[in-house]
């Protein structure tokens, strides 16, 4: 019981700046090309920091829920694979990185009317960014609908968890 009250404060402290549908959207599938960009970015000399920062977050979401933790480190160690297998040109790598920066702030200003999470607690945001991206793709097709209840409640209660 714990372990799910902490998920719950984590996920709703991540979505109290995540509540509109498409400010989410725009974060689903600009998170995951954040993550194949940098890793695109780092295949040539640097291969080992992407795998290393990969175990930390995986540590956490696994502390955090085992099943869909699980799931998360699956689904971006395959991410990270591809982008390293991929020959992506770092020209190519850095625009579709800044244009994922550039479209989540701009859905933060234009669509969230708030501040982005990672202002507030940058490793926190960034270790729960891609976590957070995959409940919620779990959460469109009917997952654990009593989690996501507690989680947008908390978050729009704009109590810190």
């Amino acid at each position: 019981m714990a372990r799910r009250s902490r998920l719950v404060r984590e996920l709703a402290r991540y979505g109290q700046s995540h509540q509109t549908r498409a400010n989410v959207a725009v974060h689903v599938v600009c998170v995951p090309v954040l993550i194949w960009s940098a890793a695109s970015l780092l295949a040539v000399h640097h291969q080992r920091a992407a795998w290393v920062a990969l175990c930390l977050a995986s540590l956490r979401w696994l502390s955090l829920t085992p099943v869909v933790g699980g799931l998360a480190t699956v689904l971006y160690t395959c991410l990270i694979a591809h982008a390293f297998h991929a020959g992506v040109q770092w020209r190519e790598a850095i625009y579709l990185h800044l244009s994922s920066w550039a479209l989540q702030l701009l859905s933060h200003t234009f669509l969230e009317k708030k501040r982005p999470a990672f202002l507030d607690s940058a490793v926190q945001a960034f270790s729960t960014a891609p976590l957070f991206v995959v409940f919620d793709v779990l959460f469109l097709v009917g997952f654990d609908p009593a989690l996501r209840r507690d989680v947008e409640a908390l978050a729009a209660s704009k109590v810190p968890g």
